[in-house]
């Protein structure tokens, strides 16, 4: 099963010469005569799905990827499969919240393998970690994904970290077991892959992965000095900032009907994470299981 895996460029090039062989040789077998339509028009289908998957999406548009490691918690656990776009930076640049996959500098690792990180300063923004919070732009930051407070300062002698030209600060929100630009400085743009925008798997973790801005407090003036986004940072709000109205106002009374559907739904989907767990499962199912839900490892740092 580690052949099925396609980790290695290679296993891809001889499963598309296999089929292409298929495709020639099958024609010309008298003994497969009977068989030769139904064996071309599956041979072509598995061409055709080759090359779409492993020419195009993987490479420019949607790719897979596996946890490690514990730098990004607690919006990513160990063993949570993602998917990554890996073409959206093609048409913006990458903004602070945003989860993204890169090459890792030689500074970072030696192999430069995968990592993920969060961005949380571009070029330009003056970065400091003081007293256990990050400070951008001379303003402490609100991160709600930081559970715990940083055990160290950055920089060490100056006042501020100014973000290069060209370049993104990413730190893990797992901030003190991250090895992330804190330790080996900012990430050229150019080694970004993409951003994370889902885990798809385990089953009960499924989830998009939104942007999350830090919110800084407001200034002087009464203005706040940065855009608050993302799903979690309104969902701790209080129903007071959110509106006078009260929620079951606003979404009006809940029916007999709403709370069966939601009854079902959950009945569902717990039967399905049962069912895809349990060795019951055909074996296609189970070969899906661990091809699509064991794709690319990031590196054991990130």
């Amino acid at each position: 099963m580690k052949f099925l895996a396609f980790d290695n460029t290679w296993y891809v090039v001889a499963l598309i010469w296999g089929l292409l062989l298929i495709r020639v040789v099958v024609p010309r077998v008298p003994r497969l005569r009977s068989y030769r339509a139904s064996v071309l028009e599956i041979t072509d289908s598995l061409l055709v799905a080759v090359i779409l998957v492993f020419l195009i999406l993987r490479p420019f548009v949607v790719q897979a990827f596996y946890i490690p490691s514990r730098s990004m918690e607690q919006a990513l656990q160990i063993n949570d499969r993602i998917l990554v776009n890996k073409f959206i930076y093609f048409f913006r640049q990458p903004q602070v919240g945003d989860i993204v996959v890169f090459v890792s500098p030689p500074s970072a690792d030696a192999e430069q393998k995968d990592f993920i990180k969060r961005v949380v300063g571009l070029e330009g923004d003056r970065l400091a970690i003081r007293n256990g919070k990050l400070h951008r732009n001379g303003q402490p930051v609100d991160e709600p994904y930081v559970d715990q407070p940083m055990l160290y300062e950055f920089p060490e002698y100056v006042d501020h970290y100014t973000v290069p030209n060209g370049t993104v600060f990413v730190m893990g929100d797992n901030r003190n077991f991250s090895n992330d630009s804190h330790i080996w400085g900012p990430l050229p743009r150019q080694n970004l892959l993409g951003k994370a925008f889902c885990i798809f798997w385990p089953p009960h973790r499924v989830r998009l992965l939104r942007s999350v801005q830090g919110s800084q407090p407001q200034s002087a003036s009464g203005r706040d000095t940065s855009a608050i986004r993302g799903a979690r940072v309104c969902e701790d709000r209080g129903p007071a900032q959110r509106g006078s109205q009260p929620v079951s106002a606003r979404r009006g009374p809940s029916s007999p009907g709403r709370r069966r559907s939601g009854a079902w739904r959950s009945l569902v989907a717990g039967w399905l994470r049962g069912w895809m767990r349990s060795e019951w499962v055909p074996w296609p199912a189970r070969w899906w299981r661990r091809q699509c839900c064991s794709p690319c490892r990031l590196g054991s740092g990130a």
